[in-house]
């Protein structure tokens, strides 16, 4: 296993998230332990430099709703050590990265994670996470609001495609009413639709009566 001679650098083992599996290496010595514990691992392994920071920021992006996170830590690994975070401006810089970042990767819920050097005060980008990027607490009823607005109107999208360009135009935050009747609309519609496929897949002599109301019972 071979690296770039820069040091120091950030060693990372696998898929795991919130600092686990990771190592900060300073020199060829420490890399060699390292690889001691990489060889007993059948997952992937990276490397990549270490930049000094001083904290690191968060963009979401959920549908058209954005927010902006400022993330302090006592560890240098950040995100999930000792730390705390602070809401601040979606820049127009912050908004333009993370809706390339959606487009590219055709993500309508993601997060955008970066760092802030203190070396040459520039902000790096570390990494893109789908839609798995954990609420922040004091913002997660509303989050969840914006998510459930989201997952209906692509349901409609798909299940009843002339009623999507009336729902893109209400709110995102819709009330508990209303959305229990568009889910008990959208249960109907697949009632339907796996009704429709069952007398597709039956015999070509027609049911009696009697067997379509049973068959429907199925489905519902």
């Amino acid at each position: 296993m071979t690296f770039s001679s820069y040091f120091p650098l950030v060693a990372k083992i696998g898929t795991a998230h919130a600092g686990f599996g990771k190592m900060k290496v300073a020199n060829e010595s420490e890399l060699e332990d390292f690889r001691s514990v990489v060889a007993l691992q059948d997952k992937y392994c990276t490397g990549e430099p270490l930049i000094k920071w001083d904290y690191d920021f968060r963009i979401q992006k959920i549908g058209s709703h954005y927010r902006a996170f400022r993330r302090f830590s006592s560890n240098w690994k950040g995100k999930g050590m000792n730390q705390h975070d602070e809401d601040i401006e979606v820049t127009e810089k912050y908004k333009s990265w993370i809706d390339e970042a959606s487009k590219i990767m055709n993500m309508d819920i993601c997060a955008l994670d970066g760092v802030h050097s203190t070396d040459d005060d520039q902000e790096y980008i570390i990494e893109l996470n789908d839609s798995a990027i954990g609420l922040v607490g004091r913002h997660q009823a509303e989050d969840l609001d914006h998510i459930r607005a989201l997952v209906l109107a692509r349901m409609q999208s798909v299940f009843s495609p002339s009623s999507s360009s009336s729902s893109s135009s209400s709110s995102s935050s819709p009330s508990p009413s209303s959305t229990e009747d568009e889910i008990a609309k959208l249960q109907e519609q697949i009632t339907a639709l796996k009704f429709e496929l069952a007398k597709a897949k039956s015999p070509a002599s027609p049911p009696s009566e009697k067997v379509k109301k049973e068959e429907k019972k199925k489905f519902e």
